[in-house]
């Protein structure tokens, strides 16, 4: 993250920055990938990445988003009966070098901000 000087860096992301409508909003019709591609997916590369994609209907489950989506690759479609179980999103985020506490009391050193979906992986 740039930041040699700290041996580790802890991000805080906020359940407003999570669950932001304009966070929500970019997670609607986005391709799924099997697991997480080495590069953004993107107009020029998605057909070499995607084996399905998420509806448009966004909406905060808990503590949670939920998306619908459909696999459309077998090799993707056999994975999952076998045994990839999770969704992870792909997504990028602004950070914010403002430190600070959790409201659990957790300390961090920077902060996500503008979080937007890129894919969903399958993992």
């Amino acid at each position: 993250m740039g930041r040699t000087d700290l041996a580790a860096v802890r991000v805080w992301r906020p359940e407003e920055e999570v669950f932001a409508i304009d966070a929500r909003a970019s997670a609607a019709h986005r391709p799924v990938t099997l697991d997480h591609p080495a590069e953004p997916v993107t107009a020029a590369n998605w057909k070499a990445h995607s084996v399905g994609q998420v509806g448009g209907e966004v909406a905060r489950d808990g503590d949670y988003i939920r998306v619908p989506l459909v696999l459309m690759d077998h090799a993707a479609i056999d994975a999952v009966v076998a045994d990839k179980r999770q969704l992870s999103v792909g997504y990028a985020a602004e950070i914010d070098w403002t430190p600070g506490t959790t409201p659990a009391g957790e300390a961090y050193d920077a902060v996500q901000r503008r979080i937007r979906a890129n894919h969903l992986a399958v993992v």
